[in-house]
């Protein structure tokens, strides 16, 4: 009955659980000798979504205890106060996202493909492919242009 407890709660309880299928799933690609670039992007994916969440957990916690919660005395505020140094530790949050959209670009895949392990098969090349993937994604349909040289001005279309 006390939804404004039990619901903050059970989101916390999902993002737990997702962040540890993630790992799992990862653990499980790294054993089976998946490439480790694959396995790289993954991690990289599951750094970003356990440390955000876990930080989403705390600020629930602080949130139920209310003025209580942001009280030093308050384990909610010292967890809420150390994971924050989680997003920062092993590269920040925003370098994982850069990690996992690099991983995506060279996948040429816009997202998962039904799950982290992506249904992917090894073929003989050596080359990484999901047995659902469409024949030709738009990612890979278009011609990739080179990256314009650091600190390279873009000109101006008359």
């Amino acid at each position: 009955d006390h939804q404004g407890v039990s619901f903050p709660l059970a989101d916390s309880a999902a993002d737990a659980a997702a962040g540890r299928l993630m790992v799992f799933d990862i653990a499980r690609l790294k054993e089976g000798g998946a490439d480790p670039k694959l396995v790289h992007g993954k991690a990289s994916m599951a750094k970003l979504f356990c440390s955000e969440a876990a930080n989403r957990c705390a600020d629930r916690s602080v949130q139920i205890f209310g003025g209580r919660g942001y009280m030093r005395t308050n384990v909610a505020e010292r967890f809420w106060r150390e994971l924050r140094v989680d997003r920062i530790w092993e590269g920040t949050s925003e370098i994982q996202r850069l990690i996992v959209a690099r991983s995506l670009e060279r996948r040429g895949k816009g997202g998962n493909g039904g799950g982290t392990g992506d249904g992917a098969r090894r073929s003989k090349g050596g080359a990484a492919k999901a047995a659902s993937e469409p024949a030709a994604t738009p990612s890979r349909a278009r011609k990739s242009t080179p990256a314009p040289a650091a600190g390279a001005r873009r000109r101006k279309s008359a």
